[in-house]
Formats: structure tokens, C-alpha cells, sequence
């Protein structure tokens, strides 16, 4: 388990900020030596966003390739879903896009 600080933002900036930090930290991958990042390094964050209590996210091309260090894409996308619901319990559903097409329907 690892710990960061996310900057909070005021009401006025609103919650999607805060949740797309979050998920920008998550690709970043893990600090402490030992774990291993989600996706593959390079993955980018193409979109994010709320409608009421719906995430949306499009990752880049690069989720699609796991490798020896990183997590199966089905399970990237599982811990991904996981972590958000978790941090951010006022959010219901997350959907989650690779390269603008849905991914397993059926997540977390």
C-alpha cells in the first residue's frame, strides 16, 4: 500500500479535478520500490470526466500492452475501478475507454 498527498481544491474548482489527479497519479505508477505500476509506463490519460455520480476515462493506446512489471489489462482496469471507488464513494459507476473503446463491461 502506498500513500500520497492530492493538492484538495476548493468547491469552485469542483470534484473532477480532484478525481483526475488522482487517476494522473495512479498511471504514474508507485514510488516505493517493490510494487508495481498498472499500466505500462507511458500510459496517458486522454480524458476524464464526471456526469453526476458517472467517471469516464479514456487511457491511451499504451494500457492495452501489459508486460513482466505490470499488472494483466484486465486487471489493471479491475484495481483501477477499485481505487477510484474506494477514494471517492460518492461516485456510482466508472467506465473506462481505451483508445475510445470500452473495456470489460463488467469491472469491480
Amino acid at each position: 500500500m502506498e500513500s500520497r498527498r492530492i493538492m484538495e481544491y476548493s468547491s469552485q474548482q469542483g470534484r473532477d479535478i480532484h478525481v483526475r489527479q488522482f487517476v494522473q497519479e495512479l498511471l504514474l505508477g508507485p514510488t516505493t520500490h517493490g510494487l508495481r505500476p498498472l499500466f505500462q509506463l507511458g500510459t496517458r490519460l486522454e480524458s476524464c470526466f464526471l456526469q453526476d455520480t458517472a467517471l469516464f476515462i479514456n487511457l491511451s493506446q499504451e494500457a492495452l500492452f501489459s508486460g513482466e512489471t505490470t499488472s494483466s489489462t484486465k486487471d489493471a482496469v479491475d484495481l483501477l475501478v477499485l481505487n477510484i471507488r474506494k477514494n471517492f464513494s460518492w461516485i456510482e459507476s466508472v467506465e473506462v475507454y481505451i483508445c475510445s473503446n470500452k473495456v470489460y463491461e463488467n469491472v469491480v
